[in-house]
Parts: C-alpha cells; sequence; structure tokens
C-alpha cells in the first residue's frame, strides 16, 4: 500500500518504510490495526501521529461515505507526475 497527503509536496517527506494495516469488521463497524515497522524511538513516535492522522481522515472519509446525504467530498486534482519508468 502506498499513501500520501493531499498537500502538494513532491516527493513525498520521508522514505518509504513497511508496515501492515489490517482492517476487520468488529460489530457494525471495523477495527483496524496498523503495525507499523520503525529503526528507532523518534520514527515511532512520528508514526503514531501520522497514522493518527491518516486513520481520522479514513474514519472521517468512511462515514460520509455511508451516509447516502453526504455529499461526497472530490480530491483536488493535481497533475501527474511522470516518473523515470513513464
Amino acid at each position: 500500500m502506498r499513501w500520501d497527503f493531499e498537500d502538494g509536496n513532491v516527493p513525498v517527506p520521508g522514505g518509504e518504510m513497511t508496515g501492515y494495516l489490517r482492517i476487520q469488521p468488529r460489530g457494525s463497524g471495523s477495527h483496524v490495526e496498523v503495525h507499523q515497522l520503525v529503526d528507532t524511538p523518534a520514527q515511532a513516535r512520528f508514526m503514531e501521529g501520522a497514522w493518527a492522522m491518516v486513520l481520522g481522515r479514513l474514519q472521517a472519509g468512511v462515514t460520509r461515505a455511508v451516509n447516502p446525504a453526504e455529499p461526497m467530498l472530490s480530491r483536488p486534482s493535481r497533475p501527474r507526475l511522470r516518473t523515470p519508468e513513464d
């Protein structure tokens, strides 16, 4: 899985890190669990905050998506960047 922020920063800040995201049904909702591999306590603190923000956005998006009366917000468009593989 790759994820990014909608803030337009290019390249994405930081390096790629391996993590495992598990989403399982639980009652009328879901249980979300993240296992993030890090090398230092500082990385762990940073990733804890980053995942809290990302999972908060996910929760808000899912809440909007399951409410038919709530308009879906469109993601602002941004130009596609060409990579050397293109």
